[in-house]
């Protein structure tokens, strides 16, 4: 089934090729040095599957399986995609990185302003990268409103206690989970 696609891909590829937007690369999953990035870092779950990724700013979109596969269909959907993005890094100064050690002068006492937080498992799996997608979509969402956004890497050694025992992370490793807390 993958080899039948083949082509089509690298039609989509030539569409994009003209893009300073997206540069379009393959993984081979079967390989056994490519079966971790696919299974952890990306959670590839069939074949083929067709992934975004952004390493500065750590987001994931995944094309919707149920989609047309057809080369200009793809195309669309992945320049779409990067326009959104583009977008939404104008916003990513507005998520705060926390730790332990200074949230609760940044988060708990903030009288100003009402916080959602992202507490991830790292900031590389896929779950955490989606979720990291849709927390710089919340951002700009709220831009302008009393209202803080940040992420705390639960991965982090000295936010391990803080995730689990503070804030009820259950034990590495957890998927990503949003809390909030009102203002003051």
């Amino acid at each position: 089934a993958c080899k039948a696609s083949m082509p089509q891909f690298h039609s989509t590829a030539e569409r994009l090729k003209e893009s300073d937007d997206v540069e379009v690369g393959a993984i081979n999953c079967e390989r056994p040095g490519n079966k971790q990035i696919c299974s952890d870092w990306l959670s590839v779950d069939a074949y083929p599957s067709l992934l975004l990724l952004n390493r500065r700013h750590g987001t994931l979109a995944r094309y919707p399986s149920a989609e047309s596969k057809a080369a200009e269909e793809v195309a669309r959907w992945a320049l779409a995609t990067a326009r959104e993005w583009r977008s939404l890094f104008t916003t990513a100064a507005n998520v705060a990185h926390l730790d332990a050690e200074g949230f609760g002068e940044r988060v708990l006492d903030d009288a100003r302003r009402a916080w959602v937080v992202l507490f991830s498992d790292g900031l590389a799996c896929a779950p955490c990268r989606t979720a990291r997608t849709n927390l710089l979509r919340l951002s700009a969402s709220l831009a302008g409103l009393p209202v803080g956004l940040g992420i705390v890497d639960c991965e982090e050694p000295s936010n391990g206690a803080f995730c689990r025992e503070e804030h009820g992370m259950p034990e590495r490793p957890h998927g990503p989970a949003f809390l909030a807390w009102p203002r003051g």
